[in-house]
């Protein structure tokens, strides 16, 4: 955390000052307007859903911490091979 000159607290990745996270996920009250008024828009012909700017990378994010890192059935083979020749356990 960093302190600016007017002694507002700040994260060090962004700079979103602490008290505007909370109960809407961290974000600040105009970016959850935004996405809000986006979504009562509605969607686009042939789309299903309206995105905002980093949501799909924040739902992949939520998915892969829940259920792991996608890896290629080759790349795994190949990392339990140096695995095992390193003696360490292979993945899983």
């Amino acid at each position: 955390m960093r302190r600016t000159a007017d002694g507002a607290e700040h994260m060090r990745r962004g700079s979103r000052p602490l008290s505007a996270r909370g109960a809407r996920g961290g974000r600040y009250p105009a970016e959850v307007e935004v996405e809000e008024h986006a979504v009562r828009l509605g969607t686009a012909e042939g789309h299903e859903r309206v995105y905002t700017a980093g949501q799909p990378e924040a739902e992949t994010e939520r998915y892969r911490r829940a259920s792991g890192i996608p890896v290629a059935p080759v790349l795994a083979q190949q990392c339990n091979e140096v695995a095992a020749s390193l003696g360490v356990k292979p993945l899983t």
